[in-house]
C-alpha cells in the first residue's frame, strides 16, 4: 500500500482513499503493471470491507480473483475467497461462505500455503458449527488444530482448542467438552491471550453449571470478571454476566440474578442479546433453570407476575424467528424448539 494511501486509512478518509486507490489503478493498467492492478483492487476492495460497505466490496474481490487467476497468482486467490467467504458470512449466506471458503481450502492445498489452508479450514469449520452441522465442525476443527500444532501456532492452537470444547458444548456433553477446553486456558495463558481466555473460562463455567457443579462454576466467573477488569470487550461482559446471572439464580441469590439480566437488558438494543436476556427471564420465573437441592424449595415457590412471563415469552420467539431469518444459525432453532414445547 502506498504511503499516501494508507496516511488517508489512517486519518479516517476513507473516501479519499478509495479516490487515490483507484486513480492508481487506472495507471497500472494502462501501463499494465501487474503488482499495481492486483495491489490497488485489493485495496479497493478492503476499504469497501472494512467500512461495512460489503455489496461494494465484492465485486472489487471478485475482479481481484479475476486478475489473480489471469496473472497465475493462486496465494491471492486464497486471499480472495477467503475474504469474500467472510463477507458472505457476515450477510449470513452460509452456502455461498462455504463455497468460497472450500475454494481456498482446494487452492491452498494446491500450492502448500499452510497459513491459508488453516484460515479456510477454521473458516469451515465455524459454518457447521453455525449450522448445527457438528460432527462436520469438529472434523474440520481438528485438522485446525493438527495444522496449528505442527506450525507451533499457540494462538491457533488455542482457538482450535476452545472450538473444539464449545462444539462438545453445543452437543451437551460437557465431560469431553472440558478437558478441551482446559488445555485451550492453558495456552492462552502461556501467551497472555487474555481475551481468549476469558472465552474458554466462561465455556468451562457454562459446563459446569450444566453438570450442577454450581459452586466451582461461580469460581470460575469470578475468575473472569477479574481478567474483564484489564480489557475492554463488550460481548464477553455481557455473555459471563448472563452465565453469573443463571449461576446466581442456581444458588438462591434470585435478586442478584434479576438484578444482573434487568439491567443487561436495559443497557443493550442487540436483537440477539435482547432475545437471550427475555428467554433466559422466561426460564428463570417458569422454574426452568437448574437450582442447587437446597434452594429448591424457596427458589421455585416464588411468584412473579403472569404478565411479565408472557412478555419474556413472546419477546423472546418473535426476536428469534426474526434472527433466524436473517441468520439460519442453529442456536436459534434450538431456543425456539425449547419454547414451543412449552
Amino acid at each position: 500500500m502506498s504511503n499516501k494511501g494508507a496516511l488517508f486509512l489512517q486519518n479516517g478518509q476513507h473516501e479519499l482513499a478509495i479516490e487515490y486507490f483507484k486513480k492508481m489503478l487506472k495507471k497500472a493498467e494502462r501501463t499494465t503493471d501487474r503488482k499495481g492492478i492486483l495491489e490497488n483492487t485489493l485495496n479497493i476492495a478492503n476499504v469497501y470491507n472494512m467500512t461495512g460497505r460489503y455489496a461494494e466490496a465484492l465485486p472489487w474481490l471478485k475482479q481481484f480473483m479475476e486478475h489473480c487467476a489471469k496473472f497465475n497468482y493462486a496465494k491471492g486467490i486464497c486471499t480472495a475467497c477467503n475474504d469474500i467467504g467472510n463477507i458472505y458470512l457476515l450477510t449470513a449466506d452460509f452456502d455461498k461462505a462455504l463455497h468460497f471458503y472450500k475454494q481456498a481450502l482446494n487452492v491452498g492445498e494446491q500450492i502448500g500455503h499452510i497459513r491459508d489452508v488453516s484460515r479456510a479450514i477454521v473458516n469451515i469449520g465455524n459454518i457447521h458449527a453455525y449450522k448445527g452441522e457438528y460432527q462436520e465442525a469438529l472434523y474440520y476443527f481438528n485438522r485446525k488444530l493438527t495444522i496449528d500444532e505442527a506450525m507451533k501456532n499457540k494462538e491457533g492452537v488455542a482457538i482450535a482448542l476452545g472450538n473444539i470444547g464449545s462444539i462438545y458444548l453445543s452437543e451437551d456433553m460437557y465431560d469431553e467438552a472440558i478437558p478441551y477446553l482446559d488445555r485451550a486456558i492453558n495456552v492462552h495463558q502461556q501467551i497472555q491471550n487474555l481475551p481468549g481466555l476469558v472465552y474458554a473460562l466462561s465455556q468451562k463455567a457454562t459446563c459446569l453449571y450444566y453438570k450442577e457443579d454450581f459452586l466451582q462454576a461461580k469460581n470460575i466467573v469470578v475468575q473472569c470478571f477479574s481478567y474483564l477488569n484489564q480489557f475492554t470487550d463488550r460481548e464477553t461482559l455481557f455473555n459471563v454476566n448472563i452465565i453469573d446471572a443463571k449461576i446466581n439464580y442456581s444458588l438462591g441469590n434470585v435478586n442478584d440474578a434479576l438484578d444482573l439480566l434487568t439491567i443487561a437488558l436495559s443497557q443493550t438494543e442487540d436483537e440477539e442479546q435482547v432475545a437471550n436476556l427475555h428467554f433466559v427471564l422466561w426460564k428463570l420465573k417458569t422454574g426452568r433453570l437448574g437450582v442447587k437441592e437446597q434452594y429448591k424449595s424457596e427458589v421455585y415457590g416464588l411468584n412473579y407476575d403472569p404478565e411479565s412471563i408472557t412478555k419474556h415469552y413472546d419477546t423472546a420467539l418473535i426476536l428469534f424467528k426474526k434472527l433466524y431469518e436473517k441468520a439460519p444459525k442453529h442456536q436459534y432453532v434450538k431456543c425456539i424448539q425449547e419454547m414451543k414445547t412449552d
